[in-house]
């Protein structure tokens, strides 16, 4: 199966977020999502009042929530519906309302809607540029952000030119061991690899892991993203045991901090199958196979793309030679996808 790594993707208030539309979630009709039902599904307090900025602060991790699971049109009207409410009560350029404009151009981003993230991408950057300045920890994210988004449409030229930018101005500022300057170079190493520079993607990689390993440890979610794309680019070596290695050190870290079921460790496990498969080792490559597509099922839905490619994995393992099925996989899926953060 293509092999899955990780460009991550500000925020994690900051994770994904939307820019406001004419009319307020609770006024949509059709198939719209109402936010207050939303909100009243989950408890969600509203004693301060539905504009109060706790409350929208509460919206916002929320919309995260919906976002990691990948229900976008969930996260965008609860993003959309923040939005409107940090407008209102501390203005269009207020840091809160641009970072949910970051938010929303991900998850447009993620529904393949490129004119309209790039819109959102654009507005967020020109605000916090009259606002905050270039230097701006908040400006990079945007930098940063738009790099990735290049990336996704395969202008890669451009977001490597980004990336340089954004990393040199983080070392400048943060040093090498912020968690956000390793978040960049670790992406700086995929777009490098994505560009056939796998020697100067493994240099990057190993100075992202190497500093991370030192400043955070084994199991903080910087070094785990590192350690799964060397997997990768291992693979992409045809170095499969190395691939393996780091596959598996991936997959104990991600099952320690975030749990078997979370999404970042069933794509590992999916790594894990094709890898499996390669190697020869069936009955390992269909129980990976197998773990990723009921955990996809589970959370995303048996018919999205993820379960959708582990069941396909599941059958190409059982009728084809392991060599030859790995191929296939990673015709019919590439080995390029990034799973945003």
């Amino acid at each position: 199966m293509g092999s899955q790594f990780r460009i991550v993707v500000y925020p994690k208030s900051l994770y994904r977020c939307i820019m406001a539309s004419e009319s307020s979630p609770s006024s949509q009709s059709g198939d719209a999502i109402n936010v207050f039902q939303i909100l009243h599904q989950h408890r969600t307090s509203l004693e301060s009042g539905p504009d109060h900025i706790s409350t929208l602060d509460s919206i916002i991790d929320l919309g995260n929530s919906y976002a990691d699971q990948e229900k976008l049109s969930e996260a965008e009207s609860l993003y959309k519906y923040a939005l409107e409410g940090y407008r209102k009560s501390l203005g269009q350029n207020a840091i809160s309302a641009l970072e949910t404009l970051d938010c929303l151009g991900i998850v447009y981003s993620a529904a393949n809607k490129p004119e309209k993230a790039k819109q959102m991408y654009l507005t967020a950057l020109d605000g916090k540029l009259e606002t905050l300045g270039s230097d701006h920890r908040s400006t990079l994210m945007t930098a940063h952000n738009i790099g990735k988004f290049f990336a996704d449409q395969g202008r890669l030229d451009e977001a490597e030119m980004l990336y340089r930018l954004v990393l040199s101005r983080k070392m400048e500022n943060s040093g090498s061991g912020h968690v956000s300057t390793l978040i960049t170079m670790n992406n700086f190493g995929i777009i490098q690899r994505r560009q056939g520079a796998l020697d100067q993607a493994e240099a990057t990689y190993q100075q992202a892991l190497s500093v991370g390993l030192k400043v955070f440890g084994p199991d903080h979610t910087v070094v785990l993203d590192t350690i799964s794309n060397l997997g990768c680019l291992y693979e992409d070596q045809n170095q499969l045991k190395k691939a393996k290695n780091m596959y598996k050190r991936a997959m104990t870290g991600r099952e320690k901090t975030a749990g078997p079921e979370d999404i970042s460790t069933l794509d590992v496990a999916s790594n894990l199958a094709a890898l499996y498969q390669a190697l020869g080792r069936n009955k390992k490559a269909q129980r990976f196979y197998k773990r990723a597509f009921e955990g996809y099922g589970k959370i995303l839905g048996y018919d999205h793309s993820r379960a959708q490619q582990a069941k396909f994995g599941m059958m190409v393992s059982i009728h084809r030679s392991p060599r030859k099925s790995h191929r296939l996989l990673k015709a019919i899926y590439g080995k390029n996808r990034t799973i945003p953060w």
